[in-house]
């Protein structure tokens, strides 16, 4: 849980001094309408409820009935969502892909929401965050070869349904 992160948090630090201060930091937000309806609906899920309309069909048949429930298990059992910002945001195959650093408790989680052009929600992947991740992304950054902002990790993991490609 929190404790253990804040350890391995420590413990970073005094391997790789100011890891935390070059820690990635939220980008502006030019649309905090989205971010918001995203915020709720992050919120809903942790409590293992959500609106089926906020989700494509095909998202619709992927979450509900059982899925939807493990919310409380993933994230609700960490604590009330305290933080929600905006780290990254792309456009891939005419969707949109927004991805927070969402802090539940204390512990921080990479969420990625892929939103179709109707601005419902077709894919949503949640992941840990930890200053490894970071330290990692930093590492990209001193050496020119980063994305412009925002958290990353190796391996992006999908917890959503197969999508029709547009090839």
């Amino acid at each position: 849980g929190g404790a253990a992160g804040s350890l391995v948090d420590g413990i970073a630090d005094i391997y790789v001094p100011g890891v935390r201060e070059a820690a990635p930091t939220p980008i502006p937000d030019a649309d905090p309408k989205t971010t918001a309806f995203l915020k709720e609906v992050l919120a809903s899920t942790a409590k293992g409820e959500a609106k089926p309309e906020w989700l494509t069909t095909e998202f619709q048949a992927f979450m509900f009935p059982d899925r939807i429930k493990q919310g409380p298990q993933m994230m609700g059992r960490l604590g009330e969502l305290t933080a929600f910002e905006l780290m990254e945001e792309t456009t891939r195959d005419d969707m949109r892909v927004r991805i927070y650093r969402a802090t539940f408790g204390t512990t921080p989680l990479r969420v990625q929401f892929t939103l179709s052009a109707d601005g419902k929600i077709s894919g949503l992947g949640i992941s840990p965050v930890s200053i490894s991740s970071q330290s990692a992304e930093i590492d990209r950054q001193s050496s020119g070869g980063a994305p412009k902002s925002g958290l990353t990790s190796s391996r992006i993991r999908r917890n959503s349904c197969p999508q029709r490609s547009s090839r």
